[in-house]
């Protein structure tokens, strides 16, 4: 229903904003299980590294 509209892509985008530009983080991150490759790309997307 709500799959491939990019909602995942930018809420992440929003987090992250928040966190470095609000909270002045430095590092942020992210914990997910190996079989969602969906997340994993999305994050990878948003400039995470494994």
């Amino acid at each position: 229903m709500f799959w491939n509209k990019g909602y995942g892509h930018e809420i992440t985008q929003c987090v992250l904003k928040f966190a470095f530009d609000d909270l002045n983080l430095y590092k942020v991150e992210f914990r997910v299980m190996e079989y969602n490759k969906r997340a994993i790309a999305s994050y990878k997307n948003n400039g995470f590294v494994k």
